[in-house]
């Protein structure tokens, strides 16, 4: 419950000075807290039911204690000067029951008296708020105690008010005083609403035994505004109305509660703690009006007037609507309205097969989890009964529908399923041709029925779902491709083609040799690995057989030649290969001279014909393919050194030159006294004089 407020106000209060300085005895500072009384609140959880609110309205005290800090005071009431206190309440034209009237304070021992006869009684009040007419009811209660208390004056007989009252209290007894407690004196409170009275016979206070409003009262050192802390015991009637719409609903389906209880009582802030908080803009913390959807679980209460609800599982319920009243002392009342929650029907159904094939049997759906409902479809199905949903396939036309099935009944469901009904399939295909290469473009069939899977016996390499056959990675052979359907609801349906994969030709040849030497003999392929083509060549070179490939070797032009041979199977190729016709070649070469010594510059000879590979007889230093003569490292003597040229299909030429290598001379002198004398015979000599560098004669 929420009714926090409440047990707020029931709280015992440690009251605290304000620095009052007081100027007569009049108002004092309460040094005293004011008594716990009972619990003032209610748990809806366990409140029994009460068709009647009774209630305690301590007005004065809750504001106190709710819009504050609580501070309060005392006021004497003196018998002497025929002192009152007037406090209003309000009241409706529906009546009101007044069965006491609670007051808060204490005997005051002044006068040496040690007890205060005090009076409580109702009056009805002007426009004002002074009491008028006669007293509605009288009672009184006798106070001993110097400490506060909480006394309550009880009528022997409860009245009935329809308009606004007051409480007035006096003190009866000779000589009596009685301390009453008031709220915060200081004027111009929030609180302060002008609905206490006050009147005295005293000449200082200003009143002279009429009423008068509280900040009137003079004589007290300042001008202040304070309420009595009286209450009155109260009861009035709470006739709870509400709705409920739907009482039976299906799940899932809101029911809209209305709570339509009037009673004036409930829109009053003196009567009800939520109008109390709102009035004085307070965070509200309590609630007048509260559903229980489920009266089994009530911690699931919604707190407004109006409300709806989803409940979340099918059954029985009882929803009741709570009014709860009361400022000080909280009741309850409620009534009980039963609420059917029905389950929504299970619309599920199943065919077995979401494909049908044209023209085959009726078929009826497997499950219908709610039978006896209504089956129905988009234009072209033609249901044979649409209670069982059992569908006339002969008289359908090939398509795609959406069945939809509702149960009917008052809790009705709908689903829907698709449904298919195609025409037989049909697999037929074609390949553009029977026979391929392996080394062709890859063919693809032509569908002229329906593409379904495509699969071949072993070594044709078929792409399953296209058909199109890789030529590169199949085996060449004799193959089937077949198509095959598969559509649920139809015969499984087939188409075969047969397809050659050929092999490419090898095209490969050779001669003997690629080099043949102008004027000499035709010749012919060593090799030809598929024999039957044709040979053909770049100008010049003449065949003496395009087929077999038999050069006229006479008939050609010198020169190097591209022989290109071309197969003539299902699968041709073609290959090439490089061939020379040159002419008969010479050794022809010379060296400048035939004589050399040893240490003379190395020879390289003049060659006319062509560089074969040069060779000499023993002691020779001769440098094979260029002929050039290494003297140094050479024997002096007598060498023919030869010039041998080698080339394919020409007979090897050479040519020989002779050389004579000698051995350097010796230039040894020797001296004897002044005889010079040269070692070498056989030479010729020349001296010179070497500081003149001139021949000696």
């Amino acid at each position: 419950m929420k009714r926090i407020l409440l047990s707020m106000i029931a709280l015992t209060m440690c009251l605290s000075f304000n620095g009052f300085s007081q100027q007569s005895n009049k108002l004092k500072p309460a040094t005293e807290p004011i008594p716990k009384t009972s619990e003032r609140s209610v748990d809806l959880n366990t409140a029994s039911r009460s068709m009647t609110c009774v209630d305690t309205i301590s007005y004065p005290f809750a504001k106190e204690e709710v819009l504050g800090t609580p501070t309060y005071y005392t006021f004497g009431i003196w018998q002497s000067d025929a002192e009152a206190f007037s406090q209003t309440f309000y009241a409706y034209s529906t009546g009101l029951t007044i069965s006491a009237v609670e007051i808060i304070g204490r005997n005051n021992s002044t006068n040496g008296t040690t007890s205060s006869t005090v009076r409580a009684r109702i009056y009805s009040v002007d426009g004002l708020n002074n009491p008028t007419g006669a007293a509605l009811a009288t009672g009184s209660v006798s106070v001993t105690s110097t400490s506060v208390g909480v006394y309550y004056v009880n009528f022997t007989t409860p009245i009935t008010v329809t308009s606004n009252y007051a409480i007035v209290v006096d003190v009866i007894n000779a000589g009596g005083v009685f301390d009453m407690f008031v709220n915060n004196n200081v004027a111009g409170q929030t609180y302060d609403e002008g609905l206490s009275r006050f009147k005295s016979s005293y000449a200082g206070y200003g009143s002279n035994g009429n009423w008068i409003p509280i900040p009137s009262v003079t004589g007290l050192g300042g001008v202040y505004d304070f309420e009595p802390l009286v209450g009155a015991v109260v009861s009035y009637g709470i006739n709870t109305t509400a709705t409920a719409t739907p009482t039976t609903a299906c799940l899932g389906q809101p029911v809209n509660f209305s709570n339509t209880t009037v009673n004036p009582y409930l829109s009053s802030r003196m009567y009800n703690a939520n109008i109390f908080e709102t009035y004085f803009g307070l965070a509200t913390t309590d609630s007048t009006y509260a559903w229980a959807p489920d009266q089994t679980n009530l911690n699931n209460l919604i707190w407004q007037q109006n409300t709806s609800y989803t409940y979340p599982a099918a059954g029985s319920y009882i929803a009741s609507p709570f009014i709860l009243g009361g400022l000080v002392n909280s009741c309850v009342d409620f009534i009980s309205i039963p609420i059917t929650i029905n389950p929504i029907a299970d619309a599920a159904f199943a065919y077995a097969s979401s494909t049908v094939c044209a023209g085959g049997a009726n078929v009826t759906p497997s499950s219908v989890a709610t039978p006896g409902g209504t089956f129905s479809s988009s234009t072209g199905l033609v249901f044979a009964n649409a209670t069982t949903g059992e569908i006339n396939v002969v008289a359908s036309t090939p398509g795609t529908y959406t069945i939809t099935y509702n149960t009917g009944g008052a809790c009705s469901a709908t689903s829907t399923q698709s449904l298919t009904i195609t025409a037989a399939p049909d697999a037929s295909f074609t390949y553009s041709a029977s026979s391929y290469c392996v080394n062709g473009s890859n063919p693809t069939p032509t569908v002229t029925g329906s593409v379904g899977t495509f699969s071949s016996t072993t070594g044709l390499s078929v792409n399953g779902s296209t058909g199109v056959i890789n030529l590169a990675t199949s085996t060449p052979g004799t193959y089937t491709v077949t198509n095959t359907i598969n559509t649920p609801g139809c015969p499984v349906t087939t188409d075969q083609e047969t397809v050659t994969i050929n092999a490419v030709d090898n095209a490969s040849f050779a001669y003997a040799s690629s080099i043949v030497c102008s004027g000499g003999a035709n010749v012919t392929p060593s090799t030809v690995a598929t024999p039957g083509g044709t040979f053909s060549s770049t100008a010049g070179l003449v065949f003496a057989n395009a087929t077999t490939g038999e050069i006229n070797v006479a008939g050609s032009t010198v020169g190097t030649y591209t022989v290109t041979y071309t197969t003539n199977g299902a699968c041709p190729s073609t290959s090439t290969q490089s061939f020379t016709i040159t002419t008969a070649p010479t050794a022809s070469f010379t060296y400048a001279q035939s004589t050399y010594c040893s240490n003379d510059v190395n020879p390289t000879p003049t060659v006319t014909g062509t560089a074969g590979v040069f060779s000499s007889t023993a002691g020779l230093d001769v440098n094979g393919s260029t002929g050039a003569i290494n003297l140094s490292n050479s024997t002096a003597g007598a060498y023919t050194v030869t010039n041998t040229v080698t080339i394919s299909g020409c007979p090897t030429a050479t040519e020989t030159f002779n050389i004579t290598v000698n051995a350097a001379p010796s230039a040894v002198v020797t001296l004897s006294g002044t005889t010079l004398t040269a070692q070498e015979a056989g030479a010729i000599y020349q001296w010179y004089d070497c500081a003149t560098s001139s021949a000696v004669a």
